[in-house]
């Protein structure tokens, strides 16, 4: 298993190309207007001030912000993605946790809101850019909230896993409009540490066969009833057989190296995500030398639903983190999400569209590995059993 993977990702990753810009022009990736200061709501906590329904960029969606009164000096943010598989759920999802974690950590917490599938005609990339842009904008208005830029840390549950996955690796630059970035800020924004509850790792194994379940769900019954929804397709906007680049830049595991940020990951034995492919992917973290920290619990609950049993443990990895952090890696060492991983970007958009050809070749190539190896297994555990 672990060779075939590791074949896969040879072949196709380093000719990935960055991920697709949107074709709409509602996207504004440097946001002009500076976040609201009377949309405070009452919190039943005095230690706590909360701020509803920030926009991040006009007629896009928005985030909410729970602000300790606390005066200090700045601090760090930790920004939380829901889950919802990229078609349902809100910036509420994680609403408890945020609450807790500004209270009892003294961090500045945003709940995020993205795009879905339900409302939005326009498939992927538009989920992940909406994310990328309200971490760019939260950067960009740190002062408004005493938060340091430098220490931002980012929590997603199942889909929202997903996409902070995705940017422990890729960064927060868009990929067409590089660096230049609005209110003097570099579009880049280090990050210094993700949480990942349930993370959809690899999404090619999440689509039914021939009508058939993943195999990568085996004999988990959640899993199985999950995918054969056509969620990832639905996402995606196509079948794997159809556009398999989409798929494999989709995919975090597809860009794991040795600069994705420190990551902490939880799944459980018999839930939505297939344990198999959360555990390839933290080979793929280990093969790297990337920090991380993973939990198996012995549970069908998925992500949030699980959220007071990992939250000590998320606390403590991210808390260990910033700690690190403290003791003089500086943010550009720590992580190269800086103004030059965008100029590499770039480059890479623009030697991407001279072989466009030879990486579509490459990427059905890794698609047929990667069935290959699905049946492979499916066989396998039907001779087990």
């Amino acid at each position: 298993m672990l060779i075939a993977t590791g074949i896969t990702v040879l072949l196709v990753a380093p000719v990935l190309m960055p991920v697709p810009a949107r074709a709409d022009t509602s996207y504004i990736p440097a946001p002009a207007t500076a976040p609201p200061t009377n949309s405070t709501i009452p919190s039943p906590d005095a230690r706590l001030t909360v701020t509803t329904s920030i926009k991040y960029y006009p007629r896009g969606p928005d985030f909410d912000a729970y602000i300790p009164t606390a005066k200090t000096t700045p601090r760090p943010a930790l920004i939380m993605v829901h889950g919802g598989g990229w078609a349902g759920g809100d910036q509420s999802e994680l609403a408890p946790w945020a609450k807790q974690a500004a209270v009892e950590q003294g961090w500045a917490v945003f709940t995020v809101d993205y795009r879905l599938d339900s409302t939005d005609p326009v498939a992927w990339a538009d989920e992940l850019h909406d994310v990328q842009a309200a971490i760019r904008y939260i950067s960009i208005w740190a002062e408004r909230w005493n938060v340091d830029p430098d220490r931002i840390m980012l929590l997603g549950d199942s889909a929202g896993a997903n996409l902070v996955a995705l940017i422990s690796s890729v960064g927060t630059a868009d990929p067409v409009k590089g660096s230049a970035g609005g209110g003097g800020r570099n579009l880049a924004v280090p990050i210094v540490a993700v949480a990942e509850w349930s993370p959809p790792t690899n999404l090619a194994e999440l689509v039914p066969e021939d009508a058939a379940s993943p195999t990568s769900c085996g004999s988990d019954p959640e899993c199985d009833f999950a995918w054969n929804s056509s969620a990832v397709a639905n996402y995606i906007g196509c079948e794997p057989s159809v556009c398999p680049l989409a798929y494999l830049q989709a995919s975090p595991i597809s860009w794991v190296r040795k600069r994705t940020a420190p990551s902490f990951v939880a799944n459980g034995t018999q839930e939505l995500i297939p344990l198999s492919q959360v555990q390839d992917y933290v080979n793929a973290l280990n093969a790297d030398q990337v920090t991380n920290h993973f939990v198996i619990l012995d549970t069908a609950l998925h992500a949030y639903q699980y959220g007071d049993t990992i939250w000590p443990a998320t606390v403590s990895f991210l808390s260990a983190q910033l700690t690190a952090r403290a003791a003089g890696t500086s943010p550009a060492s720590a992580h190269p999400h800086s103004a030059a991983g965008a100029t590499t970007s770039a480059t890479v958009t623009t030697a991407s569209m001279i072989g466009a050809g030879i990486i579509v070749a490459l990427g059905m190539l890794a698609v047929v590995v990667l069935r290959r190896r699905r049946r492979s297994q499916k066989r396998g555990r039907s001779s087990q059993r």
